[in-house]
């Protein structure tokens, strides 16, 4: 048995805890850990976290754009993001902003494609939107 091994067995990812080490030493006991570790510079965020961030840019877009989008505009978007319902939410909003062809910035743009694909959503009306 290899480190490899020793690895995956710390893990918790095998099941052979009950054969003997070379050279007889005991086997530590795997153990779960406490908590998943962050994310390193440069690598994605854990699942929970990304999920946490989108939730939190989500809960912002219908304020971002309240200047440029009436409250029987912005209603149903608030009303999907209040219910926790994400995509209808995003839907909602840029089918509003193409609706009232309301300008964007490029960093709104790109935020919007990047909720977008987050949610397994097209991105092709955003492209669409005219420019601030």
């Amino acid at each position: 048995m290899g480190a490899m091994e020793d690895f995956l067995r710390l893990l918790g990812l095998t099941a052979h805890d009950d054969l003997p080490r070379p050279g007889g030493a005991a086997r530590p006991a795997p153990r779960a850990p406490a908590m998943a570790p962050a994310a390193a510079p440069g690598r994605p965020a854990a699942p929970a976290a990304r999920r946490r961030r989108l939730e939190q840019t989500l809960r912002r877009l219908p304020d971002r754009y309240r200047d440029r989008l009436g409250l029987a505009d912005l209603r149903p978007v608030m009303r999907a993001a209040a219910g926790e319902r994400w995509d209808t939410a995003v839907d909602h909003l840029v089918a509003a902003l193409c609706r009232c062809d309301a300008p964007i910035t490029a960093a709104e743009r790109q935020e919007l494609r990047a909720v977008l694909r987050a949610l397994d959503r097209p991105t092709d009306r955003v492209d669409a939107l005219p420019r601030r």
